[in-house]
């Protein structure tokens, strides 16, 4: 944070609770917050976050760590499951633990990278990301999950949208919290 020259920063245990710990460090590098979160399925694979000044906020991806499947010798051990909503979490940055943390759901998709974020005069959160509502590395994983295999060129595959922008407004004004999302723009 540029403005308090603080650091904050999140962590994940695919292994053990918590599976989602929000950090702060000071200026000199000491640890001045730590904030275990309960995530709502277990553990996903969380790539970025954001920060406006009033908010922390972290996304929640349905690419879930399924080590049985990479065990069972089928694929990876995460899955992207695209019947899961993607999931936005508000935390505010005074906060002293998890309880006044706000969970929102947009459908699913995923969000690797944010480009920013902040809060309107309106009192709403939003944040810019590149996303896509289907997850796809090519042949090594999709958002049919890595169970299946590779997809061969002689199989059917399911249409894939074109990449491209997240714009997400998060009403945060008096006791009313509301989510809307957009998205659209160039292929990415």
């Amino acid at each position: 944070d540029k403005e308090t020259g603080v650091l904050h920063f999140f962590s994940y245990n695919i292994r053990s609770l918590p599976h989602l710990t929000y950090g702060v460090l000071d200026r000199n590098n000491r640890l001045t917050k730590s904030i275990p979160i309960e995530l709502p399925n277990g553990p996903a694979m969380m790539h970025d976050m954001a920060l406006t000044r009033t908010y922390a906020i972290f996304l929640y991806m349905p690419l879930f760590f399924r080590p049985k499947e990479m065990m069972g010798g089928h694929g990876f051990p995460f899955v992207f499951e695209p019947n899961e909503p993607s999931k936005f979490a508000l935390l505010p940055r005074d906060a002293e633990d998890e309880s006044s943390i706000q969970w929102f759901d947009l459908p699913a998709g995923m969000i690797f990278h944010t480009a920013n974020a902040w809060e309107d005069e309106d009192g709403r959160v939003n944040l810019y990301a590149c996303s896509t509502s289907e997850y796809s590395l090519g042949e090594l994983l999709s958002s049919k999950s890595t169970r299946y295999g590779p997809v061969s060129p002689a199989s059917p595959q399911p249409p894939r949208p074109a990449g491209g922008s997240l714009s997400t407004s998060i009403a945060t004004t008096g006791h009313t919290w509301g989510i809307s999302g957009r998205t659209g723009g160039p292929s990415m």
